[in-house]
């Protein structure tokens, strides 16, 4: 029997998509009727509190703060059609920049179910979240890090046990972020879902201090090779062995590069080993708050 009052294995909107796609949500638009907003409001509470056993809801606090919240959103008319406002902006000639603003193995249908946020966070996300077709996005970057990060609970192959890059809390869910080795399977999966035309590589500053640094390049699942991310890893993961390509590293402070060129030779062999795998050019590398332009190097 299905548990719905389980925890869920990773943060996210998981209950406001929940009453979404059960057609019991409520939009912004409703606020602008108080009455209707009202009755609904109260309905999808007492949904919610017999559904999932939920017991924390102070209905008449959170319907004092909307009622006001509703009120600024009238008299400012910020409530609009953000689909015919995007397109008549890009018509007349406006630039876009779209954000992700979480991993592509986050992804509802994509990503690593059930350790996933409720919502699409590839590229078909800018088409459901924004209503803009996928035919009208001239560029497509994959920003990536230069190892792996995970928040929450789930099978993470690649995680560094033995050696912590730093100990920093996630604020939003007040859990730990772990750390591990740069996944070139999920990367592949994620560069096949998302068809990156050009990379961002952040973070290469933060594998400084290590002697050896780890790339995992294929999967072996029931004796069998795997190059590409399977659902195997969320499944089973005691059944996966790891095939790691290894690096020398650079052991000296990159932080203050400003071009390619700057960087060590092993640091720069890291980048092209990424290009390579990913079939995609690295036009930026992120270190600290610099942003270095490498189309040139």
């Amino acid at each position: 029997m299905l548990n719905l009052n389980a925890e869920l294995p990773v943060t996210g909107i998981n209950s406001a998509q929940t009453t979404h796609f059960m057609q019991r949500g409520i939009i912004v638009h409703d606020l602008l009727k108080w009455e209707e907003f009202e009755k609904k409001y109260v309905e999808q509470q007492q949904f919610l509190k017999k559904t999932f056993s939920l017991t924390d809801y102070d209905t008449d606090k959170d319907l004092a703060i909307l009622k006001e919240t509703a009120k600024l959103l009238k008299e400012s008319n910020a409530v609009i059609d953000d689909s015919y406002f995007i397109r008549k902006r890009m018509d007349g000639g406006d630039k876009l920049l779209i954000e992700g603003g979480d991993g592509a193995m986050l992804d509802i249908d994509n990503g690593a179910y059930p350790y996933i946020y409720s919502y699409s966070t590839s590229i078909t996300g800018t088409s459901n979240g924004l209503c803009i077709a996928p035919s009208t996005i001239d560029i497509n970057i994959g920003v990536i890090k230069a190892y792996t990060t995970r928040i929450g609970e789930g099978p993470f192959l690649t995680e560094i046990k033995e050696e912590v890059l730093q100990e920093e809390e996630f604020k939003e869910s007040g859990g730990k972020i772990r750390y591990g080795w740069m996944d070139m399977c999920s990367l592949r999966h994620a560069q096949r879902v998302n068809g990156y035309q050009v990379l961002a590589v952040t973070g290469l500053e933060v594998l400084s201090q290590f002697h050896r640094i780890k790339i995992l390049r294929s999967y072996k699942v029931n004796g069998k090779k795997e190059t590409s991310y399977t659902s195997h890893m969320s499944k089973d993961p005691n059944t996966i062995e790891c095939d790691y390509k290894l690096f020398n590293g650079w052991k000296v402070d990159i932080s203050k590069v400003k071009s390619f060129r700057e960087l060590p030779d092993n640091a720069r062999r890291y980048v092209r080993y990424i290009e390579a795998n990913l079939k995609a050019p690295v036009a930026w590398l992120v270190i600290g708050d610099e942003i270095i332009n490498i189309t040139d190097n």
